[in-house]
């Protein structure tokens, strides 16, 4: 696993159950599934007091590719027969 695999998972169980204990016990069971230099974000969700709070801090300072750039310039031929 890695730490976009537990990002992921964290930010499925704040929407799913929306709670900070939820996020404390997400982190907990990721903890042991992380490598050891990937850690920290997990202990600071488990000790923190807002885990929802520090969560959605981090979150926001995570840069999200665009689409387009990632299928490339052209775009994908599958797509464009799409109706919308």
């Amino acid at each position: 696993m890695n730490m976009i695999d537990a990002t992921i998972c964290l930010l499925l169980a704040a929407k799913i159950h929306g709670t900070d204990q939820a996020l404390r016990d997400t982190a907990k069971s990721l903890v042991k599934k992380l490598p050891r230099s990937s850690r920290g974000m997990m202990f600071a969700i488990i000790n923190s007091k807002k885990p929802m709070v520090l969560l959605s801090r981090v979150v926001e300072d995570v840069p999200v590719p665009e689409l387009s750039s990632a299928m490339g310039a052209g775009g994908s031929s599958e797509t464009e027969g799409c109706a919308n």
